[in-house]
């Protein structure tokens, strides 16, 4: 599948199963929404699409309700609802930019986003640092596993570190 079979772009960078025969497929500048052989496309707004990581779709998750979060390099944390409306969360804090690459549910169901070496709470509307008690890394990745609940796991440059996410305690 590509451009020519009616995806957004040939580069896909993240994909999520939303349904029985449907996917969302994260591009450079946009997502493809597929529902069995139909696909419609989405812009991401504000950003240069030449630009080959201004608005790269990083990572997506998908919560209890539905919804698909996802992380988006130089443009944010997003919530895509079922019914496929795109909000943008707004950073708390003086966090105002950076190059946003994972979201994760951990096994409670909080949604973490990391971005450069800091890691957030998703809510709804909003993204808020977490305070993390030791050095965190360039996040790369997050992971969350059932068999390891009180844990989300940072895949880095130099290794996997381990957050307790009881204690915000971090370590390699």
């Amino acid at each position: 599948y590509n451009m020519s079979s009616g995806l957004y772009d040939d580069e896909v960078s993240a994909l999520m199963e939303l349904g029985t025969d449907q996917m969302i497929f994260g591009h450079n500048g946009g997502f493809t929404f597929q529902r069995g052989d139909s696909y419609t496309t989405h812009e991401i707004k504000g950003v240069d699409r030449n630009i080959l990581t201004g608005a790269r779709v990083l990572d997506m998750c998908r919560d209890k309700n539905g919804n698909v979060w996802t992380a988006v390099s130089g443009k944010g944390f997003g919530r895509i609802t079922p019914g496929r409306n795109i909000h943008w969360l707004s950073p708390v804090g003086n966090f105002k930019t950076g190059n946003y690459t994972s979201v994760v549910v951990d096994s409670r169901g909080t949604l973490w986003g990391g971005a450069g070496n800091k890691l957030f709470n998703l809510d709804k509307d909003t993204a808020a640092e977490v305070q993390i008690k030791g050095k965190v890394p360039y996040i790369r990745r997050l992971f969350s596993f059932e068999q390891r609940g009180d844990y989300i796991y940072i895949a880095a440059i130099r290794g996997i570190y381990a957050v307790n996410i009881q204690n915000l305690e971090i370590k390699s």
